[in-house]
């Protein structure tokens, strides 16, 4: 189990943003706007109940999910569960250093679990995904957010050699040329390729799709990253 300590989070992927840090960016109009519309897009699918934010970090999306729900986070972080009990209003038993492939919790507890840019930092998502279906009750959702394998790669080409390949002038050319944001962080273990999101394969046996964004097929086959929600299979 990797530990990430305060310099993970000093020198994450939000640099590349232009942000000093990830405290920073979660300060920022953008990071807000960040959290509020995930919480958003949940509560169209559940109003109230336990809510479980695995890889919670600092207890950014907590503490906008306690407004509606009894709030959970988990995070292989020991400083990021400090730095969350600073910033979530719940019990600080509710807020516990453990790793996704093996939550202390009981059978059919949460109506909510969230793994926002989380599931991919863990080698063995096989086993988390299984945990999730556990402790998830028959008639909760999960809401995940992650990026794909696919959009990590162009960082291992040379930014002179992007365009020998023809890569941003392909994305131009389908209108994504601003859209698409190239990520790489090689805590990222198991970034999936799109198109097996896209197919469902990434999430069975354990869930069930229920929503999918990007939702138009092509774009599904390209996409940077997808947020989903999903059913448990029981």
């Amino acid at each position: 189990m990797t530990e990430y300590k305060k310099n993970f989070f000093e020198k994450c992927v939000y640099t590349e943003k232009g942000f000093s840090s990830y405290e920073e960016f979660f300060a920022s109009k953008e990071g807000k706007n960040h959290i509020k519309q995930r919480i958003k897009t949940i509560l169209k699918f559940k109003k109230k109940g336990n809510f479980l934010d695995i890889g919670c970090a600092f207890g950014y999306y907590l503490k906008e999910a306690s407004k509606n729900f009894n709030v959970f986070g988990v995070d292989v972080s020991g400083y990021a569960i400090e730095k969350a009990k600073k910033t979530v209003n719940c019990p600080k038993t509710n807020l516990i250093k453990c790793s996704a492939e093996k939550l202390p919790f009981k059978d059919n507890f949460f109506d909510v679990i969230i793994a926002v840019h989380s599931i991919e930092h863990v080698k063995e998502y096989k086993k988390a995904l299984k945990e999730c279906n556990r402790t998830l009750k028959k008639n909760g959702i999960i809401f995940l957010d992650f990026p794909t394998k696919l959009f990590e790669f162009p960082h291992f080409i040379p930014a002179t050699k992007k365009e020998v390949f023809g890569l941003n002038s392909f994305l131009k050319k389908i209108g994504l040329g601003n859209k698409i944001q190239f990520i790489f962080d090689k805590t990222h273990v198991s970034s999936p390729f799109p198109w097996t999101v896209a197919s469902g394969k990434y999430l069975k046996p354990f869930f069930e799709v229920i929503k999918i964004k990007p939702e138009k097929k092509w774009k599904q086959l390209i996409s940077s990253g997808f947020q989903i929600i999903a059913k448990p299979v029981k």
